[in-house]
């Protein structure tokens, strides 16, 4: 198994494992030097890689310590890639974004293609029959002028006419209600769609 170490600041290698353990017993490299297998993404001491062939007592490095960024530009890219600080969450962030933001853009795009066939339109319906009606009421009323039906019809048209402004001021209001819930989920639907577009970039993680 070929071994990259990382000593006085500078990375070298790969070595095989036995050079390794020749350089730590002649002195080259001390327990404290930190080294990492190929394909292996941790740097450990050597003290530790071979605890199970040689004994060091040395102390160990400082918790969390990371070779620097630039000794990752060496042949072997791997042992720099050791993460970025928070690159976990924010890629758990970004996939959390953009999978609310699907579901936002999903169920508004939903609702506000059922609106137009689930909302009621009652209100409009009996507002177009009382106009229908009253059509006819004033055919009816025209042609009984100057006869006795003429006070009756009168009377009738007029309570239709009343009857019918109510409705229709009710349809409006109904269209009107109707309009702002569609325009209402068309915005949910572009809210949603940028928030994907948000969690797309935020997930993509740059690794060093």
């Amino acid at each position: 198994m070929q071994i990259y170490i990382y000593q006085n600041n500078q990375q070298s290698g790969p070595f095989d494992e036995n050079d390794v353990l020749e350089r730590l017993r002649s002195g080259r490299l001390s327990p404290d030097d930190l080294g990492v297998r190929e394909g292996d993404q941790n740097w450990s001491r050597l003290g530790d890689i071979f605890a199970g062939r040689m004994q060091f007592n040395e102390a160990p490095p400082p918790a969390g310590f990371v070779p620097p960024v630039q000794a990752a530009g060496q042949a072997y890219a791997a042992p720099a890639a050791a993460p970025k600080a928070g690159g976990g969450c924010r890629k758990a962030l970004g996939w959390t974004i953009l999978v609310i933001g699907l579901l936002t853009f999903l169920g508004g795009t939903a609702v506000a293609i059922a609106t137009p066939y689930g909302y009621s339109t009652m209100n409009c319906d009996v507002a177009d029959d009382k106009m229908a009606k009253i059509e006819e009421l004033k055919k009816k009323y025209d042609e009984a002028k100057g006869t006795p039906a003429e006070p009756a019809l009168e009377a009738e048209l007029r309570r239709e006419l009343e009857s019918a402004s109510m409705w229709n001021d009710s349809c409006a209001e109904q269209r009107s209600t109707k309009r702002m819930f569609q325009i209402g989920s068309i915005a949910v639907a572009v809210v949603g769609f940028f928030m994907m577009v948000i969690g797309f970039f935020i997930r993509r993680v740059r690794r060093v």
